[in-house]
């Protein structure tokens, strides 16, 4: 029976490490994205940030299924060594080492990490005496003690361990559409592209999806069918597709995936509705307008999907307006998109 116990708690360990380990990522690109170019999950370290200069960010992620319990200053959480000396190996091209844990105490009773749900401590922050026990387990390499940081991330809660992070991912999504709490679903499609990242150690995860991802939740929260092709005009509208045209729609928010298509409509939007002030003046006329220019050339894709229809290239051309003025309609919320994020195409 004790057996039993002990098994099933190492696994409910297990999960709870991998768990927290995504956790952790998600916390520490949301924190450096202004600067960030590709993510990774279990490529050289527990977690790799590549900026945008080619540098790295490594990160170890140590979590305990007993947050709160107590280590003294003589005996250091055995997880903390070993993330410093994993740290110690990748830190020739790093700009910033990261220890990130969920204990409340790791180097005894100071300093406290757990009275807010994240906290972040740097080394020339702690007292003499921990610097000098942490010193060594770092072979007291001066380069390294100046990059390293320790992060603490609330990760606790038995039903839902991942509700601070989400929290601290809404505080971001509400400088950019205060009308959407969607935190929630961000986290666990964030979630589940870090473990399939995880499977592919040798891969890195291109930064535009992460950005992609928060555009298309934005849309599929705030824009129907309906109201989008109200705007095209009647005549490029055959009634009787408009559910099938809806279907193919809604599914083609809910998948994707990279920034790219929204900003290349974005960069011919500006561009259209500098070049067209009058047409400003009406926004409908203004969307519907932009849909016709720059939908001249239709997707070969796209004509793909109505194939087996006897107008495919009218269905095509009316779906293809319908998302650039969907992305158009959006635009401002891109733009605030781009600003919180620093985000460059």
């Amino acid at each position: 029976m004790h057996e039993k116990n002990t098994n099933k708690r190492s696994a409910n360990s297990l999960a709870n490490g991998i768990s927290f380990q995504y956790a952790a990522a998600i916390l520490i690109f949301i924190t450096e994205m202004k600067n960030i170019k590709f993510v990774g999950i279990e490529d050289t370290d527990d977690i790799r940030i590549v900026l945008k200069d080619n540098t790295n960010v490594f990160a170890q992620a140590k979590s305990s299924l007993e947050p709160d319990r107590l280590y003294n200053e003589s005996h250091l959480s055995t997880d903390i060594k070993d993330s410093l000396n994993t740290l110690y190996d990748n830190k020739d091209n790093a700009t910033k080492l990261i220890s990130i844990f969920n204990f409340h105490n790791p180097f005894g009773q100071q300093p406290k990490f757990n009275e807010t749900r994240r906290s972040i401590k740097k080394f020339e922050g702690l007292t003499t005496e921990l610097k000098r026990k942490i010193g060594k387990y770092c072979h007291n390499d001066e380069k390294m003690l100046k990059m390293l940081e320790f992060w603490f991330l609330r990760f606790e809660d038995g039903y839902n361990p991942f509700k601070d992070v989400e929290e601290i991912v809404n505080e971001y999504i509400k400088r950019i559409d205060a009308s959407y709490i969607y935190a929630n679903e961000l986290v666990t499609e964030w979630h589940m592209i870090l473990a399939n990242n995880a499977r592919d150690k040798k891969k890195l995860i291109d930064f535009k999806y992460i950005i992609g991802s928060i555009f298309s939740h934005i849309l599929k929260n705030s824009i129907r069918f309906d109201d989008v092709i109200s705007i095209i005009d009647p005549m490029d509208i055959d009634i009787s597709y408009i559910s099938k045209m809806s279907q193919f729609f809604n599914e083609k928010i809910r998948n994707l995936v990279t920034f790219d298509e929204y900003a290349k409509v974005l960069s011919s939007y500006t561009v259209f509705r500098r070049e067209n002030p009058i047409l400003s003046r009406d926004a409908n006329l203004l969307y519907n307008e932009f849909a016709n220019y720059y939908c001249k050339t239709i997707d070969g894709n796209v004509v793909k999907m109505f194939s087996d229809e006897i107008d495919a290239i009218l269905l095509a051309t009316t779906y293809q307006k319908a998302l650039v003025i969907s992305y158009a309609m959006k635009s401002d919320v891109i733009h605030r998109i781009k600003e919180v994020f620093n985000y460059e195409d």
